[in-house]
């Protein structure tokens, strides 16, 4: 080999190597020393420039405020609320006020206007004079009917003038009512020189714009004559100050840095201020005027890197030349080793990592020569490992063995071979779909490839034994490929033999399958016994449904054709729509949220529109994790049995007018004997014309009486709707009272009243509940023998709205007691009475979810006292 060729191409890469190895870390040191400057150069600058903008951001919102105070301090004047409040002001004194103000900020206020709460003109300067000015809107945001708010507007062109202009207006307040506004039109000279004064370099200056992106104020532009772009408004749309780089800064430059800082007047205040805007202050300068200490840092750090390159590459040139020859040496050295000639060392002596690597081979070529005699006795025993590993496998009770890419078998273990019957020689002359059945055979020849292509896999099949029989086995099989080409060499696969397991599972197929034909079997059981309860369900008496929580029928059976539904017809549709307006389903949702049955009364609606009379049943249907799925329904139709109560509650109410008869007739006889009486009289013509005018007042009054007595017996006596009405117990309780008096009196039993004006009204039945009251006064007045004494009282107990009504008759014998709310039982002589009084009205006040208790003793009274829940008070 030609060793100056070996010399020049190291000393070549040496040389590249120390370049590369020098330089880039010189050329990356220097591009992070310029970026660490730029990047703290462009800090500086950005703070610097938030500042300045905060500066001149705080300038401008004092100035904002300084002009509010001003305008509001005029608003307070005593001579401008004297103007607004009385027509004979003093104009003058209101006059040099203003002009006095103008004066103390000339510079500033355009012009100055006071307008009443009409808009209407009352005084100012400068400004043109309008009959009225109520459709500005500076006026409307300040007046704000009547309730008065400072309006600061945006900076814009005004037509008539020519000049930019702000309005200002700030409503006068008199006893926490505006009466009017004063409104001021500020000039922008202040607010230019402040912006004016910022100046940065020879092209650095201050601009203000809004959130729409107009600059309102910049040196160089005409008042909002240009607009900033899009992303520039997001840089600088903060509500802190702060700086960034921006790619267009609306003066011409790229990738400018910016400072800004909002104007806090525009941000806090209220939402009519600026017209909504808001305002914001941006510093900005031209880029190369900005960079230029950037650029000239980056001319600087070239010269330097470009005479540092030089010098390194003269640098690696010496070196090079010094590390190739004792190279030369070693590279002879490698050589001699290569040929096998272990005994040669070199002798290199340049004290460096050169001479230390010759030592190192001087060592390899020695520990190479003892690593030599030790693989020589390290072979012998691998020889002895093989033999003891071929006897692991041979002996294992698994079987074992290995087929290659054509599927021929190569190694097959003892166990294999005992099981299967076949020697060696005939399995190696096999392959493996040789030792399966027919049916198995592409299975196992895909079993193959996956292994090749994936490196595993595994299949259960059946292998056929010599003898002809079959075992069910497990192949667990992976790839062994050759470490170098990684082609595949063969499978080593594991064999265990799943007979018994193959048969266990065909047993409990067999279950299954008995299983199977078991719930068949039982699901047509369950169908028949379904059909059955569904025809028990359609030949029910009563109307039986289903509800899903949302109220929405699910099933009904055929009775409810009685009320002219079609089944098909009321599935899917909510359960409420077949009951009467008076029916909001509450029962139905304290079903579903208590998981309570309810039994109540309803009124269902016909197909036809007319009204039956049904008790519900509903209970709560659970599913199997005992939550609620919805609602089971029982109607039983109660029709003709309420038609049939109606008539006895009737029949019950004309015994009582039976009975009030005879006090009935003398509360229309007295009226009548006055009336006719005044009549004789009145014919007689010899009265005077004051007398004739009582007797025609004393007439009236007594056919006034005589009609309150025939409305009132008729109202009772008529059969009424049931309906709930807003009722005043006490009222109701003086309505039988009324009715009742002749025969209290007729019997000379003295009545007690004692009525708490304090109860609630409630939600009762009128009619039904003042039937209760007059069965029960009429049995205390029949159980008095002679006379005696009644008392009425009405109260308020717990929860219970009370009606007492005590006698002190004969009492009720106990063994009568038990009876007495039974219907057709009466103590009564034949007659005299039907026996349906306390069964009625008992029916009734427990239909209001009420009670009567009674407490009596034989010979001394008996106490009825009817209790109503307070919880239907209105």
């Amino acid at each position: 080999m030609d060793l100056r060729g070996i010399n020049k191409g190291i000393q070549k890469r040496i040389i590249k190597s120390m370049l590369i190895i020098s330089i880039f870390p010189l050329v990356a040191g220097l591009y992070l020393t310029y970026l660490d400057v730029t990047k703290a150069l462009r800090n500086s600058i950005g703070d610097s420039f938030q500042e300045e903008a905060a500066e001149v951001a705080h300038k401008v919102d004092l100035m904002i405020k300084g002009e509010v105070i001003g305008v509001r301090r005029i608003a307070i004047t005593p001579a401008v609320k004297e103007a607004l409040k009385y027509k004979g002001y003093n104009k003058d004194e209101l006059n040099k006020y203003i002009r006095e103000f103008k004066y103390f900020d000339e510079k500033e206020v355009y012009s100055l206007m006071v307008v009443d709460s009409g808009g209407r003109y009352i005084a100012g300067i400068h400004e043109r004079k309008v009959s009225n000015y109520k459709n500005e809107k500076w006026f409307n945001v300040a007046y704000n009917n009547e309730k008065g708010k400072v309006y600061v507007g945006d900076l814009k062109l005004d037509e008539e003038t020519g000049r930019y202009l702000m309005n200002i207006a700030a409503p006068v307040i008199e006893n926490e009512k505006a009466i009017g506004v004063v409104v001021v039109k500020y000039t922008v000279d202040n607010l230019l020189e402040v912006i004016n004064s910022v100046r940065i370099g020879k092209t650095g200056h201050a601009n203000l714009v809004d959130s729409t992106g107009s600059i309102i104020m910049c040196p160089i532009y005409p008042l909002r004559s240009h607009h900033i772009s899009v992303e520039l408004v997001n840089i600088i749309s903060k509500y802190k100050p702060g700086w960034g780089v921006a790619g267009d800064d609306a003066h011409g430059g790229k990738d400018s840095i910016i400072g800004f800082a909002p104007v806090k007047a525009t941000l806090y205040s209220e939402s009519d201020w600026f017209d909504g805007n808001k305002w914001y202050v941006f510093i900005r300068q031209t880029p190369s005027e900005m960079y230029a200490p950037i650029y000239s840092l980056l001319i600087r750090v070239s010269i330097f890197g470009s005479v540092m390159i030089i010098f390194l590459s003269l640098t690696g040139v010496y070196a090079a030349r010094k590390i190739v020859k004792p190279i030369n040496e070693l590279y002879k050295g490698v050589e001699y080793f290569g040929q096998g000639q272990l005994d040669y060392r070199l002798n290199i002596k340049t004290n460096d990592e050169i001479e230390k690597l010759a030592d190192e081979f001087n060592k390899m070529a020695e520990e190479l020569k003892k690593t030599y005699t030790k693989l020589e006795e390290r072979n012998e025993e691998l020889e002895t490992s093989e033999e003891r590993y071929k006897d692991l496998v041979e002996n294992s009770p698994e079987m074992i063995h290995s087929v290659n890419a054509d599927r021929y078998f190569m190694n097959v273990n003892k166990t294999e071979l005992d099981i299967l019957g076949y020697s060696i020689e005939e399995m190696r002359n096999k392959r493996l779909e040789d030792i399966v059945p027919e049916r198995n055979k592409e299975r196992v020849k895909k079993h193959v490839e996956r292994v090749i292509k994936d490196g595993r896999s595994r299949v259960e099949i059946q292998f056929i034994t010599k003898d002809g029989g079959e075992i069910d086995v497990e192949i667990s099989a992976t790839a062994l490929y050759h470490p170098i080409t990684k082609q595949f060499v063969k499978t080593r696969a594991f064999v265990r033999d799943i007979t018994d397991r193959k048969r266990l599972e065909r047993h409990l197929k067999e279950y299954h399958e008995i299983l199977e034909q078991k719930v068949d079997e039982r699901t047509i059981e369950l169908k028949e016994t379904k059909d059955y309860l569904e025809d028990l369900l359609e030949a029910a008496n009563d109307v039986i449904y289903t509800l899903n929580p949302e109220g929405i029928i699910t099933y009904v059976n055929k009775k409810v054709e009685d009320w002219g539904y079609k089944k098909g017809e009321l599935i899917g549709k909510p359960f409420l729509t077949i009951l009467s307006k008076r029916h909001q389903g509450e029962r139905f949702r304290s079903v579903l949220t208590e998981g309570i049955r309810h039994t109540y009364e309803v009124e269902v609606i016909d197909k036809f529109g007319e009204i039956k009379y049904a008790v519900l049943s509903i209970s709560p249907l659970r599913g199997g994790e005992g939550k609620l799925t919805g609602v089971l329904g029982i109607a039983n139709d109660i029709t003709e049995r309420k038609r049939l109560e109606q008539q006895v509650v009737q029949a019950e109410k004309m015994s009582a007018v039976g009975q009030l008869a005879a006090g009935i007739a003398h509360e229309v006889n007295n009226p009548i004997g006055g009336i006719l009486n005044c009549l004789y009289n009145l014919r007689q013509h010899k009265i005077s014309k004051e007398r004739e005018e009582e007797y025609l007042k004393s007439m009236e009054d007594g056919i006034h009486r005589v009609q309150r007595t025939v409305d009132q017996l008729l109202d009772f006596s008529q059969q009424h709707e049931p309906e709930l009405t807003v009722v005043d117990i006490n009222n109701l309780v003086e309505e039988v009272l009324f009715l009742i008096n002749y025969a209290i009196a007729n019997y000379g039993i003295t009545l007690e009243k004692e009525l708490d004006r304090g109860l609630p009204k409630l939600m009762i039945d009128h009619h039904k509940m003042g039937q209760v009251v007059m069965n029960i006064m009429l049995n205390s007045i029949q159980a008095i023998k002679d006379k005696g004494k009644i008392s009425v009282k009405t109260f308020h107990e717990d929860d219970w709205c009370c009606i007492d009504i005590t006698d002190n008759g004969t009492g009720i014998p106990p063994h009568i007691l038990p009876k007495i709310f039974d219907p057709f039982f009466t103590t009564k002589d034949v007659g005299k009475g039907t026996g349906l009084g306390l069964a009625v009205s008992l029916g009734i006040v427990e239909k209001h979810a009420g009670r009567i208790d009674v407490k009596t003793q034989e010979g001394k009274g008996t106490t009825f006292i009817i209790r109503l829940p307070m919880k239907q008070y209105v």
